[in-house]
This record gives structure tokens, C-alpha cells and sequence, in this order.
């Protein structure tokens, strides 16, 4: 379960909270709370920027990276295949975050050797949060990013090639992955935020100041 703020709660008195919140699987909230997506609760449209993990600590609330690994540390990236489709984790380490709202680069696929491996730098979201600013629901709205389909990682470097169905593969990862990459323009760009125009740990935005 992955859980969008949509105001930031201030006291431990109740967790988790059960007001200005709403809760999604992982694989939904992958969608419904990517950034720009928007949530309708309790008749008002609220519109997803960010990523934050919340925790209590007495009674206060903490906040740390909504991100696994966080954005100032190394990532394993992802391949994604746009000719079979293949999901290749891990693949290169990246140093960096891969800039957003870019297509990243394309290099040979290892399982049906074509040049569409596009290598992303996928990291977990382990909370969300909205702009903080919500309109009244009108009955409509506005473009949603989409994950991917749930697909089966393949570990292409161990084991002997095998026919599977249409798709030659070495070895099956146990891991299933959805990925949202922002309909395949490269992801997002996620940067450090500010909550009411103080900083808050771990909460990264597409916008740097939540009003």
C-alpha cells in the first residue's frame, strides 16, 4: 500500500492517518498518484507532485526520502525493451539521476538484439503527496501518466539461451515490475521541496515550492 497526502500531517496522535489521505496498491499508485495525475476525495480534485515517506517519531511526524535509493545516492537501472518487450534488472549503475522529460538513450537488447533498450533510472516510491492546492470537482480530468503492465524481469546474465514463446532468454528473475517512465518521454523531474517555503527531508517534487 502506498498512500498520497494530500495535506501533511503535524501529530502522531493517530497513525496512520485516516484524514487527508488516500490509499492505493503500489501497482495503481504507480498511475494515480504520479505527478500531474489527479484524486478525487470528499468532493475536491487533488493533484499529485511528489514523493515523501512519513513516519512517526513520539508525536511528532518525520518525513525521509520518498524515493528507494534516494536522489543523492547510485541507482541500478532498468532496461526496457520497446521491440519485446523484455525488462532487464538490474542493468547499468547509474552515478546519477538520468535527467527527465528526456528519452533516454537506446542500446542492443540482449534478448532479441535489437536497438531499442531504453535504460531508465527507476526508483521506488514509498509515499506521495499533492500539490496542496485542490480544486472543486467538476465532473472532469486531466491526462493521467500510465505504468506499464506488470512484467516478469529476465537476469540475461546467467544460464544457457532458451526459446520462450517468441523471445530467446537465459535465466527468469523472480522480481515483477511496473514501471511508469511518464508515457515513455524518460520519467521525471524530481527535485528537493519545499513545503509551505521550508524544506522538508526526502520530499522530492516536479515543483520545487508547494504553496
Amino acid at each position: 500500500m502506498r498512500s498520497l497526502y494530500t495535506c501533511f500531517p503535524t501529530y502522531a496522535d493517530q497513525w496512520p492517518p485516516t484524514e487527508g489521505v488516500v490509499d492505493r496498491n503500489l501497482d495503481i499508485a504507480l498511475s494515480q498518484f504520479a505527478p500531474r495525475s489527479q484524486t478525487v476525495k470528499d468532493k475536491a480534485v487533488h493533484t499529485a507532485c511528489g514523493v515523501v515517506e512519513l513516519y512517526p517519531q513520539g508525536k511528532n511526524i518525520k518525513s525521509k526520502s520518498g524515493l528507494v535509493p534516494a536522489l543523492t545516492q547510485e541507482n541500478k537501472s532498468l532496461g526496457l525493451c520497446d521491440n519485446c518487450q523484455a525488462v532487464i534488472y538490474p542493468y547499468k549503475l547509474l552515478n546519477k539521476p538520468h535527467p527527465g522529460y528526456q528519452e533516454p538513450p537506446k542500446d542492443i537488447c540482449p534478448v532479441c538484439g535489437v536497438d531499442a533498450l531504453r535504460c531508465l533510472d527507476a526508483r521506488e516510491p514509498k509515499g506521495f503527496f499533492t500539490d496542496l492546492q485542490p480544486d472543486d470537482f467538476d465532473g472532469q480530468f486531466e491526462w493521467q501518466p500510465r505504468s506499464t503492465r506488470p512484467s516478469l524481469s529476465v537476469n540475461t546474465g546467467v544460464g544457457n539461451v532458451q526459446r520462450i514463446f517468441n523471445a530467446s532468454v537465459s535465466a527468469f528473475n523472480d522480481q515483477i515490475i511496473s514501471v511508469n517512465d511518464n508515457g515513455g518521454v524518460g520519467g521525471f523531474d524530481f527535485q528537493n521541496a519545499l513545503i509551505y517555503g521550508k524544506p522538508k527531508p526526502g520530499a522530492y517534487a516536479v515543483s520545487s515550492d508547494i504553496k
